[in-house]
């Protein structure tokens, strides 16, 4: 599928202020996305679609904060609590141990 080019501000294309809330901009690309359908405008919905793909560039980008892991103590009281067999909490602690392990080592290897 070939991209395509703004021709207008995108602003313009949504019929938005230039500095318009993201709530504004997303319900004016939605209402400009169902009057544009595919189906009905492929023109007029690609321009649609360009036009929030360079709102979305300018926007930084969102990442939710990363919770802190889990400490060992938190991890020890939450398997005492769970009604197993001495063995099968120790088993279960170690897998869970090693999990935390392999899924840190991938955060920070895709970093």
């Amino acid at each position: 599928m070939r991209q395509h080019r703004l021709v207008r501000p995108w602003h313009d294309v949504l019929e938005v202020a230039p500095d318009a809330d993201a709530a504004t901009v997303k319900a004016a690309f939605r209402r400009k996305a169902l009057a544009h359908h595919p189906d009905r405008d492929p023109a007029g919905f690609a321009a649609v679609n360009a036009a929030y793909g360079e709102w979305l560039s300018t926007q930084p980008a969102s990442r939710a904060p990363e919770a802190p892991p889990p400490s060992a103590a938190d991890l020890d009281r939450i398997f005492r609590a769970l009604p197993l067999r001495r063995r099968s909490r120790t088993w279960l602690l170690w897998l869970l141990a090693a999990a935390i392990v392999v899924t840190a080592a991938l955060l920070v290897r895709l970093r």
